[in-house]
C-alpha cells in the first residue's frame, strides 16, 4: 500500500509525542513493504522530498516556530495547510492518515481526499473542548469551534487512547472508529540499565508550560517541611529555537 501521514512537525527534529508515534507507525509500515510518504514543514537542509529510514518525507514548506508569546501560533498551521494541497494533489495514495491538531491540515487532506476519491481519516491525539476558552479566552471560541467542525467530517476516526475516544464521544455525541494506541519498545527500554540514581517523583516531558512542570515544583515545596528527603527529577528540554535541524542533510532519493 501506498500510506500518507499528515502532520506539520516530524521526529526525530522534533521531539514530541505524536510526531514519535507518526515516526514509529511510518518505520514499521515501511519494514512491512508499505511505500509510507510523510508531509511535515521542511527541518532539513537540501532537497523538499528525501528518504530517510525508508520514509519518503516530503517538505512542503520551511519550518516555523509553533509559539507565539507563549501560544501555539495560528498563522503556521494556517500556512503548512495551505502549501499542503499542491504536494498531496500531486501523490495518488491508498489511503491518508491526518492527524487533528492544527485542524486546519485536516480541511486540506479532506479536500484533496474528495478531488482524488483518496480514504482519509483523522487520529485525534486529544479534545480541548472549553479547554480552548481557558487557553486563549474570547478568542478560544473559534478554536472550539473549528475542532467541532473537524469533528464532524464523516471520514473514519482513530484515538490514540480509550480517554481520548471517551472525551470525543462526550464533547462531540459520536464514537470514534477504533483506537491504536501509543506503542512501547520493551525490548529497548529492558536493555538499559537501571539507573543508580533513585527519584520519589519523576517528571518526564518537554518544559513547556502546557506540562505544567512548574505545577510539580510549587507541589513539592508545599510538603518538603514534612518530607525534608522528598527527592524529584525532571527530564525534558525546552523547544529549540534553531530553525532547521542538522539531523537531516541532503540525501539522494
Amino acid at each position: 500500500m501506498k500510506i500518507a501521514f499528515v502532520y506539520d512537525a516530524v521526529y526525530p527534529c522534533v521531539k514530541g509525542g505524536v510526531e514519535k508515534r507518526v515516526w514509529e507507525l511510518a518505520v514499521r509500515l515501511s519494514r512491512r513493504g508499505h511505500d509510507v510518504h510523510l508531509f511535515s514543514m521542511k527541518f532539513w537542509k537540501g532537497k523538499d522530498i528525501i528518504v530517510h529510514e525508508g520514509i519518503r518525507l516530503h517538505g512542503v514548506c520551511p519550518a516555523q516556530r509553533f509559539y507565539t508569546k507563549g501560544r501555539r501560533s495560528l498563522w503556521q498551521p494556517l500556512r503548512f495547510s495551505l502549501y499542503l494541497i499542491r504536494p498531496l494533489l500531486r501523490e495518488k495514495f491508498d489511503i491518508m492518515d491526518c492527524q487533528q491538531f492544527p485542524y486546519f491540515s485536516c480541511m486540506s487532506a479532506g479536500f484533496v481526499s474528495k478531488i482524488k476519491k483518496i480514504p482519509f481519516t483523522i487520529t485525534w491525539i486529544e479534545v480541548w473542548g472549553d479547554f480552548w476558552l481557558e487557553y486563549l479566552g474570547k478568542k478560544g471560541l473559534l478554536g472550539k469551534l473549528i475542532e467541532r467542525y473537524i469533528a464532524r467530517f464523516s471520514c473514519p476516526t482513530i484515538a490514540i487512547s480509550q480517554f481520548t475516544a471517551n472525551r470525543f464521544q462526550c464533547t462531540f455525541h459520536k464514537p470514534v472508529n477504533t483506537i491504536i494506541s501509543v506503542g512501547i519498545e520493551f525490548g529497548k527500554i529492558n536493555s538499559v540499565s537501571p539507573s543508580l540514581e533513585q527519584s520519589d517523583i519523576i517528571f518526564a516531558g518537554r518544559l513547556i508550560k502546557e506540562k505544567n512542570a512548574d505545577l510539580l515544583v510549587h507541589a513539592v515545596s508545599l510538603v518538603l517541611p514534612e518530607y525534608p528527603e522528598l527527592r524529584v527529577l525532571l527530564v525534558g528540554e525546552r523547544p529549540k529555537k534553531k530553525k532547521n535541524s542538522e539531523l537531516y542533510q541532503t540525501k539522494k532519493s
